[in-house]
């Protein structure tokens, strides 16, 4: 470049051989760079790409259970609650799984007319009791107005989601009052296309001395069994009442009578209170073996399911040892109050 003299301008000239090969270098520079610029943004789109279909691989593994484990029936901690917000993401294409679940109802993650699945077990206590609305313990009372809606919303979400033409679904349930009304609102949404049979050991604990206490009031009146039960619940016995140990004895032949419907190849719903269900839920996942001081604490919340299945891998016809539970939902009524 040559100025002209007083400042006035900018002449370029063409340059000789050298600066012409000079130029040339740039160039070749200049392409290098850029090819090694796209070379790295290409490579970090395949490590991305890597990144989310590993993101998606490790939430699914970590949110799925082992067979017949129990923690699934126990309310979730903040880590599962984080993985499956996590997975849900991933899965939707980044939306929430608030927004992807809003406006629409909830589907089983299975097909009732499915050829050649496995039958399955339903798990679920009665619809909200007036005793549930005052927090007692024990008694015998008939259902509450939220307790009879949870009733006629579990005969139609079972109407929707069952196959019932082949006449292969049977309900045990307990003799109580709160039981028997759970069910025959059910009667009127299934049409007949089922079984239902009354077994008393499904009947709530007995908490003799104690039936008709609110919870409160256990603790104030008698503070000493307050205390013997918080200390060991499996073992502690109600005055004039029963022990979780009792309980599991007592429902065992139900349990038994489950395993024979199941591996008959029908579906099972079984419809009767927490205490009972947390023996129910112990004896068919093995709990009763690997842990069975656990089984008190097992949480069964009102207008709730639990579905299990044998594992995979069991002999058709074979009565399995253990089931795995594999879901756990609410039917949504609004929320009940107490227990």
């Amino acid at each position: 470049r040559v100025s002209h003299p007083g400042g006035v301008g900018t002449t370029w000239e063409l340059p000789d051989d050298e600066g012409m090969a000079c130029c040339r270098a740039v160039v070749v520079l200049l392409v290098v760079c850029l090819s090694s610029g796209a070379f790295v943004l290409a490579g970090s789109e395949l490590f991305t790409r890597q990144s989310r279909g590993g993101l998606e691989a490790r939430a699914a593994a970590s949110l799925t259970p082992p067979r017949g484990d129990p923690s699934m029936a126990h309310q979730s901690s903040h880590g599962d609650a984080t993985l499956q917000e996590e997975k849900e993401t991933v899965q939707n294409g980044g939306q929430s799984a608030m927004e992807a679940e809003a406006g629409s109802c909830r589907q089983p993650t299975w097909c009732s007319k499915a050829d050649g699945r496995k039958p399955v077990i339903f798990l679920s206590r009665h619809g909200q009791s007036m005793a549930n609305v005052q927090d007692m313990i024990g008694m015998n009372e008939g259902l509450s107005p939220a307790g009879a809606k949870y009733a006629g919303r579990l005969g139609q979400w079972l109407r929707e989601n069952l196959n019932f033409d082949d006449g292969n679904f049977v309900i045990l349930r307990s003799n109580m009052v709160r039981t028997t009304e759970t069910v025959e609102q059910l009667r009127e949404t299934l049409e007949g296309h089922h079984t239902i049979e009354v077994r008393d050991c499904l009947n709530e604990i007995n908490a003799g001395d104690y039936e008709g206490y609110t919870f409160t009031e256990f603790k104030a009146k008698a503070e000493h069994e307050h205390q013997a039960r918080k200390k060991d619940k499996l073992r502690y016995k109600y005055p004039g009442g029963e022990s979780y140990e009792d309980l599991l004895e007592r429902v065992s032949p139900a349990v038994a009578e489950i395993r024979q419907l199941e591996t008959a190849g029908k579906d099972v719903l079984v419809i009767a209170h927490q205490a009972t269900l947390r023996c129910v839920l112990g004896l068919l996942t093995g709990l009763t073996e690997e842990d069975r001081e656990s089984i008190p604490e097992i949480t069964i919340p009102l207008h709730s399911m639990v579905r299990l299945e044998r594992p995979d891998g069991e002999t058709k016809g074979h009565v399995p040892r253990k089931y795995g539970i594999v879901e756990t939902f609410k039917l949504e009524i609004g929320q009940p109050e107490g227990l």
